[in-house]
């Protein structure tokens, strides 16, 4: 059932996206860091480590749906985004 007072997402252009992307590559690289550190992924500080990023990386894959832990493809990103 849908919610009905849920906010509707807003409509991104093709650079507010590209935006988004790029960003999210750049949260992975902190993310990766933070866990290889601490063992965990950072804890909820009331804005979701900047929420349309952690939704963006959940949609590609990079962290797990339920946002437990990063996947094998979240650490490829990272690492490809150090190495460019």
């Amino acid at each position: 059932m849908q919610n009905l007072f849920a906010e509707p997402k807003p409509e991104r252009t093709k650079a507010q996206l590209d935006f988004i992307n790029e960003r999210t590559r750049w949260y992975m690289v902190k993310w990766c860091d933070y866990f290889m550190v601490t063992g965990e992924l950072p804890e909820d500080d009331g804005k979701r480590k900047r929420l349309v990023y952690w939704e963006s990386a959940m949609q590609k894959g990079w962290i797990s749906k339920k946002g437990d832990k990063i996947l094998s493809a979240g650490w490829k990103t990272a690492a490809a985004f150090l190495r460019r």
